[in-house]
Order: structure tokens, then sequence, then C-alpha cells
């Protein structure tokens, strides 16, 4: 068997699970919405710089949605770490 089978072969098994209706459903879910998320970065700057005349808040403004995120998530533990200390 050549290298290239192999390699093909051992993508073509890594991508077998797509076959599966729900498995490629929650593919392209996540897909869109790491996308999606990924949107409010791209458009932040473009729109900080038109609302104030420049761009100068920008990293302030990233460093508390960042901080935001990290509290938000330490906040509101998941059912699974409730049930693993409840």
């Amino acid at each position: 068997m050549s290298v290239e089978s192999a390699l093909r072969t051992a993508v073509r098994d890594r991508l077998a699970p797509l076959h599966t209706t729900g498995v490629l459903r929650m593919v392209a879910a996540i897909f869109l919405c790491g996308a999606g998320g990924l949107m409010f970065y791209t458009y932040l700057g473009p729109i900080v710089l038109a609302a104030n005349g420049s761009d100068a808040a920008l990293p302030i403004l990233l460093l508390t949605v960042g901080l935001v995120g990290v509290v938000s998530a330490l906040a509101s533990p998941t059912p699974m770490v409730r049930a693993r200390h409840g």
C-alpha cells in the first residue's frame, strides 16, 4: 500500500462519521456558531471606529468582552459540574 492510498484511507475513515445525518448536522451547527461568534470580532473594529472616530478604545473593549466571558463561564457551572460537586 502506498503512502498516498494510506493517507486517503485514513482521511476517509476519519470523515466516515459525517455520513450519519445527526453527526453532520451537529458539525454544521458547531461550525456556524463558531463562525457567527467570530463575526463579532470581525465587525467590532469598524463599528468602534465609526462610533468614536478612533479605534483607541478597542483594546479595552476586547479586554472587557474577554473578562465578561471568563466570569460568565465560571459563574454558571454546567450540569456535569453540579453533579460532581452536588
